[in-house]
């Protein structure tokens, strides 16, 4: 929700003062192991918008897992003059270039949420058009509301129904309400807030969730 959202940004003293205090862009530098856990690689009978993003994230994953084992150590035993048994990997670049690339996945995805009368189908269509080129895509033989993306892990077919709803993560109307009337003094303040960037922001572009997913640049890794 915009408005929970907002209690998590500089808006208020407090948090200002949390998040410059966890900001470790100025302090020494330290050596650590970090362990990030998240979803694994998910393949049901029915797979959505959940498990596409999750796939997604998985696929750069792995895709830093190749740059940092394989290809990044291999330069420096070329570079130092080591003798070893090249290993080959699998590059799965090209299917991250289907999701993210002009016309890819996700910006045909954004494309629809924003035309008028925009729907799943119509985006699947869509799809199918302008992402026929990459050999990890693939038409659905059953149905026209449905792909396949081939991932480095598995070939998963999404049913592109309900696709743009999730993209589009709108807040009911009740739920508004609700919050809206609330006796809490911070939800009300959150509300004021939310309506003056509203008004604002008129203007804008809707937001849309894989916005927040889809990395503006290369994950950074140090090892």
């Amino acid at each position: 929700m915009p408005h929970f959202h907002a209690a998590f940004t500089v808006k208020f003293p407090k948090m200002k003062v949390i998040n410059r205090n966890l900001n470790v862009g100025n302090k020494k530098e330290e050596n650590f192991i970090g362990v990030l856990d998240i979803y694994g690689f998910e393949t049901f009978k029915v797979n959505s918008f959940e498990q596409f993003c999750i796939n997604y994230a998985n696929e750069r994953l792995q895709q830093q897992f190749n740059q940092h084992v394989f290809k990044l150590e291999q330069d420096v035993y070329v570079k130092e003059g080591i003798e070893w048994t090249k290993i080959d990997f699998y590059d799965n670049q090209p299917c991250i270039d289907l999701i993210e690339a002009k016309l890819g996945i996700l910006d045909l995805l954004d494309e629809e949420c924003r035309v008028p009368n925009g729907s799943d189908e119509g985006w699947a269509q869509k799809l199918v058009m302008k992402c026929a080129k990459y050999k990890h895509f693939e038409k659905s033989r059953f149905g026209t509301a449905s792909f396949l993306v081939k991932h480095f892990s598995d070939t998963v077919q999404y049913t592109a129904t309900g696709f743009l709803d999730k993209n589009r993560d709108a807040v009911s109307k009740e739920l508004v309400d609700v919050v809206r009337h609330s006796k809490l003094n911070l939800c009300k303040h959150l509300m004021e807030l939310e309506e003056n960037d509203v008004l604002g922001n008129a203007q804008s572009k809707p937001l849309v969730v894989q916005e927040s997913i889809k990395p503006r640049q290369s994950f950074r890794v140090r090892l």
